[in-house]
């Protein structure tokens, strides 16, 4: 987890790190201390940084994904990488060929 902290880990590294993935001026990040609870509150979200960087997880963030973590009742630190690049995958689809795929 250590290996990405550097990226966000001083006020000017958020400020790269928020432009170069791209994350929307309306969304506000901030790194949790390390023994901070995993789930967030009614309106935070807590992710790991290398979801948005390995998983390539983009804000804002889609309703689909939304509903899944909500349904199998996890957050998206409880799973590993390679399903939010699958989330992501499928949510990509739903918009590129305008599907309506259900959860």
């Amino acid at each position: 987890m250590d290996k990405f902290r550097s990226m966000v880990d001083t006020p000017t590294a958020m400020v790269r790190f928020h432009h170069e993935y791209s994350v929307a001026n309306d969304v506000t990040l901030s790194l949790a201390m390390m023994d901070a609870k995993q789930m967030g509150t009614k309106s935070t979200v807590a992710f790991l940084i290398a979801s948005i960087v390995e998983g390539r997880l983009r804000f804002l963030l889609d309703t689909w994904m939304h509903q899944l973590f909500h349904k199998v009742m996890l957050t998206s630190m409880q799973v590993s990488i390679n399903v939010i690049r699958i989330v992501c995958g499928i949510s990509t689809l739903n918009h590129k060929l305008r599907l309506n795929l259900e959860i």
